[in-house]
């Protein structure tokens, strides 16, 4: 049976259901963003990268915000206002979806391209709804100038998405997290520490990392124990970061004359972290790409 005519001020007389299909298309990304943001900040459930997955919670906050705005506002029987945040919301996420499937499609379809397909399917829908529950209502003069109203406010909203996922772009310079800064002054404190190796014992640089560190139940320092770093750096592991050093070959003399140390991430999950490689020169060089670092990547800034 048809909805009956609406008088003006009677807007919660729409067709309920559309309204509830706009009401359950709006709450989706909602609790995906909700979800993802406890995870990320309870302890005990967060993941390996927990710098990283909090930076992205807060991303995936900002794009659930006016989704939410919808929601809150057809709850609050300001109906014309909710919808018209759900088509200029679903509209412009309809758009990008569809532009990174078309995208990912011409570079071979893959598990993206499914999931950019699917959330371009979601978001008409959830645009093509908001709109037949629209029609569903009287018209008034007003509703241009709310749907208007909307779209503007959304631009601010995409200046602040931009500044949150800012890491993301090549505008901006790439984000060094704190799990990072510690693994370069590791990487710092193993140079320094080499040099005064080299310095005391005369016997070039340590065989192993092991050689710099101190001594078990308090032993005399010694070329085997240098005393130079602490026994977690001296272990190979810290700050989420496994650290490998290969020393050079003997020279005729004996003495190890060169050395390199990498710097990878301890949890093969954490993808988006940088790799690190140092050398005897003390210049350390950095990859953002799934690969330990050589000495052919460029060096960070000092």
């Amino acid at each position: 049976m048809a909805d009956l005519p609406l008088l003006p001020s009677d807007e919660l007389r729409a067709n309920k259901r559309w309204l509830w299909v706009v009401r359950i298309l709006l709450l989706i990304p909602i609790i995906v963003a909700v979800a993802y943001a406890i995870w990320s900040f309870v302890p005990g459930l967060k993941g390996p990268c927990p710098e990283d997955t909090r930076a992205d919670a807060v991303i995936f906050l900002v794009l659930a915000a006016p989704f939410a705005l919808s929601e809150w506002h057809l709850w609050r029987r300001s109906l014309k206002k909710g919808l018209a945040w759900a088509v200029v919301t679903g509209g412009f996420w309809f758009g990008i979806c569809v532009l990174s499937t078309v995208l990912d499609v011409l570079s071979g379809v893959s598990t993206g391209t499914i999931i950019w397909g699917s959330l371009a399917l979601s978001q008409g829908a959830l645009a093509g709804a908001a709109i037949k529950t629209y029609y569903s209502t009287a018209r008034e003069k007003s509703d241009r100038r709310v749907l208007l109203n909307r779209a503007l406010l959304f631009v601010p909203y995409l200046v602040v998405l931009v500044l949150a996922a800012g890491q993301m772009l090549p505008i901006f310079p790439p984000r060094i997290r704190p799990g990072q800064a510690n693994a370069v002054g590791c990487l710092r404190t193993i140079n320094s520490a080499e040099e005064t190796y080299r310095a005391t014992y005369k016997k070039g640089y340590s065989p192993t990392l092991k050689a710099l560190g101190p001594a078990p139940n308090g032993a005399p320092v010694s070329a085997t124990a240098a005393s130079l770093i602490d026994p977690v750096l001296a272990s190979g592991r810290r700050t989420a970061y496994t650290f490998t050093y290969t020393p050079g070959p003997l020279n005729s003399v004996g003495e190890i004359t060169t050395y390199t140390v990498t710097a990878v991430p301890s949890d093969a999950g954490c993808t988006d972290w940088n790799r690190y490689f140092t050398e005897e020169t003390g210049l350390i060089r950095s990859t953002h790409e799934n690969r330990p670092a050589t000495a052919q990547d460029p060096p960070i800034s000092q």
